[in-house]
């Protein structure tokens, strides 16, 4: 399958896990099948954007964030990174705008502190 249509799925998937929400939740979040939406993040299903729709308006995102990994405007979020991963590491730092779904996780059982600036 197109190499496009896998980082979409990979995005999808993505905005799952930082949602901690289920496959499931999504489908009925935003009124698809479950199973059309399993297919979509496997990147073997050609993914429509209607779906895409559906799943940034449902959940408040830039549909360009989904189709192509960035938003125009960078009015989500903005990222200050110490080095080039997309994971923060000590001493960066995001600013986004809280209204939106976002969540915060300790990657491989590690204990970690978050700061939060509220303004």
């Amino acid at each position: 399958m197109n190499d496009q249509i896998k980082q979409i799925a990979e995005r999808l998937r993505g905005l799952r896990d930082v949602l901690e929400l289920t496959s499931e939740d999504i489908a009925r979040d935003c009124d698809i099948s479950a199973e059309e939406y399993r297919l979509a993040e496997t990147g073997q299903y050609d993914i429509s954007v209607s779906m895409l729709q559906k799943i940034a308006r449902t959940y408040n995102i830039a549909l360009d964030a989904l189709m192509f990994g960035e938003e125009p405007k960078m009015s989500s979020y903005f990222v200050t990174r110490a080095g080039k991963e997309i994971i923060l590491n000590q001493g960066d730092s995001i600013y986004f705008n809280s209204k939106l779904p976002h969540g915060m996780k300790a990657l491989d059982g590690k204990t970690v502190r978050f700061l939060a600036v509220i303004m």
